[in-house]
């Protein structure tokens, strides 16, 4: 039986392997008080912001004070002439009426009340959620603003929010889309589900199997699209596919913890294959995935698939039936991809710890083509990076300086970055295990690695070919 079941660690060097999580959230209700907008007519409680952590700490600003070419921006920056075309390209594919942002702006009349937030939480860096460090790794279709963008804002705020004329207005470029065809197969949650988070919260994380029901040879993905049934309240989705046989009795154990209700509850992983397994994931404002050329991730025959759904019902708590479609290469591909976990497993967070560190190092004794990174922690977490080390030089591969496990992605290279044999592999993750940074009103405790609600994870997957052993 083909199972890649070891760490990338295990892989290469026959290197080790680890797990992923469940785990509550409650921080999105401390969104640091956004009550200087004024006008708040349509915010639906705008202090629940999707966690804009520490907007406050306005020092991680991209330099916008160091911008020289301010120039560029006209005599009065005004929405028609300036703002609205930068809302359009990086803003209202979430914030509008009924999608997952807290409030719309696809209008100046929506937009204007909001702009002393808008210029904060963009020279914040919280707003767009783009999570890597710019200057390390180039990322495809990054969600991240320009420098003369963010002074932009920041002047059109500081000057009232004017109107401007109409007239003035240039749509952005269209975005370059990608009609993929009629999807190879559809996964379905098979269910119109209604999340149902705890009591006093506002997240549900829901995972459910789905069970193909294939036979023969494995299939190929080459590209996916993710279709959320209810725009507004769908945060993020993730997919694996696992081993039906190897899993049946975990799966069905986890259908009957609830019988009330379709699949279970679940946080940060799957609580089946938490680390084995993952093809990929949505966030909104994703568009479909498409893999190079003559690639593709493995999909053996007796998978069954399972969808995590994280529903924030700030806006509302209708139902959601989210699909994916699937699009398979013709036989086998050139490239076959697939996700290689490198988790530290003996990660210690001692209580009160406000910078306590884990990570590992590993050494790699082939060249290998790196195509994305998915790095994963908890909600202690701070910072996450990764990094390949080769004759005393550092290469940046990922790096999240200012961890939100609520903004976490899968990140694709625009071209594969080669890691040369000899190089050591770095991974590196930093937690606040301090009073201030607990969820639920918990008190600090010593943490460890696990699946439970207050333990955590200091993990990465990467995305290289599959390599030609079986475990």
């Amino acid at each position: 039986m083909r199972k890649v079941s070891l760490v990338l660690c295990a892989a290469l060097l026959f290197l080790g392997c680890g797990d992923d999580s469940e785990k509550n959230q409650d921080r999105a209700n401390n969104v640091n008080n956004v009550n200087n907008v004024n006008n708040q007519n349509n915010v639906n409680n705008v202090n629940n912001v999707n966690n804009v952590n520490n907007t406050n700490n306005v020092n991680n600003t991209n330099n916008v004070n160091n911008v020289n070419n301010v120039n560029n921006l006209p005599d009065e920056v005004t929405y028609h002439n300036t703002v609205r075309a930068i809302l359009e390209s990086n803003c209202t594919s979430c914030h509008y009426t009924g999608g997952i942002g807290p409030f719309p702006l696809t209008t100046y009349e929506e937009a204007s009340p909001l702009a002393s937030l808008m210029s904060m939480v963009t020279q914040a860096g919280t707003m767009p959620p783009w999570p890597p460090q710019e200057d390390c790794g180039e990322f495809k279709d990054p969600r991240n603003l320009e420098p003369i963008e963010i002074m932009a804002i920041k002047e059109w705020a500081d000057t009232g929010a004017p109107e401007g004329d109409p007239n003035d207005y240039v749509a952005p470029p269209d975005e370059q889309t990608t009609n993929l065809g009629a999807a190879d197969y559809v996964i379905d949650i098979g269910t119109e589900y209604t999340p149902n988070p705890a009591q006093g919260r506002i997240d549900d994380y829901h995972c459910f199997a789905i069970d193909p029901g294939w036979s023969g040879a494995d299939r190929f993905l080459k590209a996916y699209e993710t279709h959320p049934g209810n725009i507004s309240v769908v945060h993020h989705m993730l997919f694996w596919a696992v081993d039906k046989d190897e899993h049946a009795a975990r799966i069905q154990q986890l259908e009957n913890e609830d019988p009330s209700t379709p699949g279970w509850d679940c946080f940060g992983g799957n609580r089946v294959e938490d680390v084995q397994g993952l093809l990929g994931g949505w966030v909104p404002g994703t568009a479909a995935i498409e893999y190079g050329a003559d690639q593709g991730f493995r999909l053996p025959s007796n998978s069954v698939f399972i969808v995590q759904l994280h529903y924030n019902t700030l806006n509302n708590e209708n139902p959601d039936r989210t699909t994916v479609d699937l699009h398979f290469t013709d036989g086998e591909p050139a490239t076959k991809l697939a996700m290689y976990p490198m988790p530290d497993t003996d990660l210690y967070v001692p209580a009160g710890a406000d910078n306590a560190t884990a990570g590992l190092s590993i050494p790699i004794p082939i060249n290998i083509d790196v195509y994305g990174l998915f790095p994963h922690m908890h909600q202690l977490g701070k910072s996450i990076k990764v990094e390949a080390s080769r004759g005393g030089t550092d290469t940046c591969m990922v790096n999240i300086p200012n961890w939100d496990f609520n903004w976490q992605g899968i990140y694709l290279y625009d071209e594969p970055m080669t890691v040369r044999s000899g190089s050591q592999l770095k991974l590196e993750c930093v937690y606040d295990n301090t009073p201030g940074n607990q969820a639920n009103g918990q008190q600090p405790r010593d943490v460890t690695w696990g699946e439970g609600t207050f333990d955590e994870m200091c993990l990465n997957y990467f995305i290289i070919e599959e390599l030609p052993f079986d475990f």
